[in-house]
């Protein structure tokens, strides 16, 4: 099975970039695979490349 190239995945709230993604990670780390892994964001809402960076609670009550 070979891998693939490139993986695009948003990385929003985490869970998506990070369930498909660390598997890839494993892979490339131990020489199996060169995946080139790249998070993306939409643009009407940038997180990692714009604004002010804040921590945003997962839940509705705020608590961590």
């Amino acid at each position: 099975e070979q891998a693939p190239d490139f993986l695009f995945a948003c990385a929003g709230g985490g869970s998506n970039l990070a369930g498909i993604s660390f598997p890839f990670i494993r892979e490339n780390l131990e020489g199996r695979s060169e995946t080139k892994i790249v998070a993306c964001e939409p643009k009407a809402a940038p997180s990692l490349t714009e604004g002010e960076y804040r921590y945003d609670f997962g839940d509705s009550s705020s608590l961590s």
